[in-house]
């Protein structure tokens, strides 16, 4: 049978709104871009686990509005766009993400 998970994107630390979204491959990753440059990652492993008591890792890399994100086909990287005219590329790995590359895009 399908499971369908309702995801409030309200963000629990501010009251930014979500900008962008992005679910991996494998469906366990649920990226979340804000108005403020941070970016969530729900782990729904744990979000199913834990319910309303779970809180995705937050992580504040831009200085503008995240307004992109792309998982790569096999999951193995996520790549985050913002309007402060940079890129970030991270590696994901299971519960643990690192930020491998800040790339500055030009206009």
């Amino acid at each position: 049978f399908p499971v369908t998970i309702e995801l409030h994107l309200d963000n629990p630390y501010n009251k930014q709104n979500a900008t962008a979204v992005a679910v991996s491959p494998a469906g366990r990753y649920v990226a979340v871009g804000y108005q403020d440059g941070a970016m969530m990652i729900w782990d729904m492993n744990e979000f199913v686990k834990k319910g309303n008591d779970y809180r995705p890792d937050r992580f504040l890399n831009h200085s503008a509005k995240i307004n992109d994100l792309a998982f790569s086909a096999d999951g193995s990287s996520l790549l985050v766009g913002s309007l402060d005219k940079r890129a970030t590329l991270w590696q994901v790995w299971d519960k643990q993400f690192e930020d491998l590359r800040k790339m500055h895009l030009e206009q």
